[in-house]
């Protein structure tokens, strides 16, 4: 809930190579600042660059000195992915809420007044969800898998096309921070501790390539659904079942199909990721201004 004070938000932004788009956003994010100046709220910025290989960090850095708005930057010493670069702006947020928002302008910064306003009225998580985006036919078929499989197994606060775009309660942040986090997506974890949730709508942009590869995406689905099977000691059962039935039920139905023989494997090779991007979850600061 915002405080009788005048109530702080904090916008953190995960920075991977957006040389040539990340000043806009964040000239974007502070002119939505500057209106809602009047309505006494106050902002900060916290940029989180994912150790691009472009000038993003030079640009930052610029943006500290640019804007009116508090800016904080933090550079990692290596790339961790957004998820976890997360991690970062979340535990270095200090406002009464936080939003995540996109670095390349894919979320649009006139959004804010609207999340701002859901959460004045006492809503703990507010998701802007978008209701169209242009994309691969790929693409989307794995957003409807991976947010349906999430879905499936009990975890909470999805919307159907997902949301990334979202503002959080400090209680919510706080849970989720206190909770501890576990290799996957940020966000879909933060969404957990959340009771009072309101999902907007709107039609998001084309992003441009992010180098989102088929290993990063299946690394995503797998930790996620790991991260969410879990605490409900489901993982260990889901693994005996397929390092022991799948291939018994391969030689039994045919020959041909013994090429499940190799999911075992491919299970086993997932978990040992997990567990390597667990001992690896918290990110370490290189740099930051």
């Amino acid at each position: 809930m915002p405080s009788e004070v005048m109530p702080l938000v904090s916008i953190v932004i995960p920075c991977f190579n957006n040389e040539h788009q990340l000043e806009h956003t964040c000239k974007a994010v502070a002119q939505i600042a500057a209106e809602l100046a009047e309505s006494a709220i106050e902002f900060e910025l916290i940029l989180v660059d994912d150790a691009s290989t472009d000038s993003t960090w030079s640009c930052i850095c610029s943006i500290k000195k640019q804007l009116t708005i508090p800016v904080k930057g933090f550079r990692l010493g290596q790339n961790c992915g957004a998820y976890q670069a997360l991690i970062v702006g979340l535990k270095q947020a200090s406002g009464d809420a936080v939003v995540v928002m996109a670095a390349d302008g894919d979320d649009p910064a006139s959004e804010l007044p609207n999340l701002i306003s859901a959460w004045q009225t006492g809503i703990e998580l507010v998701q802007a969800a978008r209701i169209s985006r242009n994309g691969t036919l790929a693409n989307k078929v794995f957003g409807r898998v991976y947010y349906g499989v999430l879905s499936t197994v009990g975890v909470r606060n999805l919307p159907a096309n997902g949301s990334d775009f979202m503002l959080a309660d400090r209680v919510v942040l706080h849970k989720f921070l206190s909770h501890g986090y576990k290799p996957g997506n940020t966000l879909i974890q933060l969404y957990q501790h959340a009771e009072n949730v309101q999902v907007l709508t709107y039609t998001k942009g084309a992003r441009p390539s992010h180098g989102w590869t088929t290993l990063k995406k299946l690394d995503l689905f797998f930790f996620s659904l790991i991260t969410a099977l879990y605490p409900r000691k489901m993982l260990a059962i889901g693994t005996g079942l397929a390092v022991f039935l799948i291939p018994i039920l391969a030689v039994l139905i045919t020959p041909i199909a013994s090429i499940t023989l190799l999911l075992p494997q491919l299970v086993v090779l997932f978990l040992w990721r997990y567990t390597m991007a667990q001992q690896n979850a918290i990110p370490i600061v290189e740099e930051s201004v």
